[in-house]
């Protein structure tokens, strides 16, 4: 009886389920900047993409920071992805 009483609440009680995505929605979306970049090495050897003249990454390649440290330690995976970073103390 409970369930029935959910049942009508949601679906007989007025609520309409609708799709309320138009495709105007999608064509309002701004493009991604693009920043000038550096690219400067740790002393691990890792490469870090650095950006020249913003604070933002947006899309450049990872790893990125808008703050370098050529200190940063980078752990791998098994499978060769990036894992753990860290700053020795």
């Amino acid at each position: 009886m409970f369930s029935g009483i959910l049942l009508r609440l949601f679906f007989g009680g007025g609520f309409a389920v609708t799709s309320s995505i138009h495709a105007a929605h999608f064509t309002e979306w701004r493009t991604v900047q693009e920043a000038r970049l550096v690219q400067r090495v740790t002393t691990q050897g890792l490469k870090i993409c650095t950006i020249v003249e913003e604070d933002q990454c947006w899309a450049t390649p990872l790893p990125c920071s808008p703050y370098f440290d050529a200190n940063l330690m980078m752990e791998f995976s098994g499978n060769g992805l990036p894992k753990l970073f860290w700053f020795p103390t």
